[in-house]
């Protein structure tokens, strides 16, 4: 709090200007303060509006897609557009989470993550499949996490679309994400596979899906690693967590 009365008084006149000085700077000072957090304040609820509209928008767009699947008579044409739609349900979630979020400069990717296991878990009712993840909270900027998020749903919706009974006959995908090392973090995504040898063919890693995660990976300058493990297959990367906006800008 600044003095309200003048504490050099009685004092020279150099002393009293000097305090002036000051006071004026100090003032100064805290006009700017008020007008950055009231510009702040104004660019968060800007930044909530615009990931709320363009999470009402992907929503719709996918209700039209929900009404062509049921108005298509070819199983093709439904195999597509229920892939198209599921991809867009989970840009839906990013851009629900990102306008839910308090804090729109660093968020929690393994909440966010953890939300979009349960979405995608929840779109693949009637298949018996366990989907449990292994999560750590890690906050990152919103450029890491949006690149992030939606590689994680393409490796998820990849596992579910060839996953396969193990040796035990049980079906399982799991992501884990983590930190490894300071500022690195981990993303694993896992489904079982019917044992077979190295030399067999990579289905998984030739359709789109793939396409897109390697995509996304280039944005994170992340290390991208996937194959055959006996009854697993194995997705996995690791990338550099940056701390603030001007490290990412470096």
């Amino acid at each position: 709090l600044l003095p309200r009365a003048s504490l050099t008084a009685g004092l020279p006149d150099e002393l009293q200007e000097m305090e002036q000085d000051f006071l004026d700077m100090a003032h100064g000072i805290l006009r700017d303060e008020a007008a950055q957090e009231n510009a702040l304040r104004e660019k968060t609820i800007l930044l909530r509006e615009v990931h709320h509209r363009v999470k009402n928008n992907l929503q719709l767009i996918s209700s039209i897609m929900n009404m062509q699947i049921r108005g298509s008579s070819s199983s093709e044409t439904k195999a597509v557009v229920q892939g198209l739609q599921k991809r867009v349900r989970s840009l839906a979630t990013v851009h629900r989470s990102l306008y839910e979020t308090e804090n729109l400069g660093r968020l929690d990717a393994g909440a966010l993550l953890s939300d979009l296991t349960g979405q995608i878990g929840q779109m693949s009712e009637g298949r018996a499949v366990s989907i449990t993840d292994e999560i750590e909270p890690v906050e990152m900027l919103p450029d890491q996490v949006v690149p992030l998020s939606l590689l994680a749903a393409e490796a998820m919706t990849n596992a579910l679309k060839h996953v396969e009974p193990d040796e035990t006959g049980r079906s399982w995908v799991i992501m884990r994400f983590g930190t490894e090392g300071p500022d690195r973090a981990k993303l694993e995504v896992l489904n079982s596979v019917k044992p077979r040898d190295g030399d067999a063919e990579d289905t998984a890693a030739a359709g789109l899906g793939h396409r897109l995660i390697r995509a996304f990976a280039m944005q994170l300058g992340a290390n991208l690693h996937h194959g055959t493990e006996g009854n697993c297959y194995r997705l996995s990367m690791s990338f550099s967590v940056s701390r603030d906006y001007m490290e990412d800008a470096a």
